[in-house]
């Protein structure tokens, strides 16, 4: 196909039609490879070529609805699976971090537990001691007599009679 033809056809060129429709080219050959607006490739010179009805179509669809029910939808859809997968993401390591506090805290309360029940179990264990000491010489005075004995060298030298059961 030569530029007559096309032109006789109504075709432009990428470039024309930017220059008269405001939009980059490359932004234009991305809407006719997406089958937005008509176009053709041409062969000879490997480019793209439009009409301008079919940018002026889709420029005037564009305005009446914004953007296409597909496109809208696409976009809703990508969105709410990027937030649902940020969302993931984050609920993940919120978890995981939760999991760690929880289980550093069950050890240090266990491991303070632990030290304290043995510091309580020695203080208990000293009291005990303490009162069976302080009941077996309660027991030992109550059960004992003084018995006087002969006075023997060593009572003599030291001056008291020793106790005896």
């Amino acid at each position: 196909m030569t530029q007559d033809e096309q032109k006789k056809e109504g075709f432009i060129t990428l470039k024309e039609a930017s220059e008269r429709f405001g939009y980059a080219p490359d932004y234009i050959g991305q809407l006719i490879r997406k089958g937005k607006i008509e176009g053709k490739q041409v062969y000879a010179n490997v480019a793209w070529m439009t009409t301008p009805e079919a940018i002026e179509e889709y420029l005037s669809k564009e305005k009446r609805t914004g953007k296409s029910e597909k496109d809208k939808q696409k976009f809703t859809r990508e969105r709410v699976e990027q937030t649902l997968f940020i969302d993931r993401a984050g609920s993940r390591i919120v978890s995981i971090m939760l999991y760690a506090v929880i289980s550093l805290l069950v050890v240090t309360f266990l491991t303070v537990f632990y030290f304290l029940s043995i510091a309580n179990d020695h203080r208990l264990e000293e009291r005990a001691k303490a009162r069976l000491e302080e009941v077996s010489l309660q027991n030992s005075i109550q059960e004992t007599t003084l018995i006087p004995s002969a006075l023997n060298s060593s009572e003599r030298l030291f001056g008291y009679a020793p106790f005896t059961i």
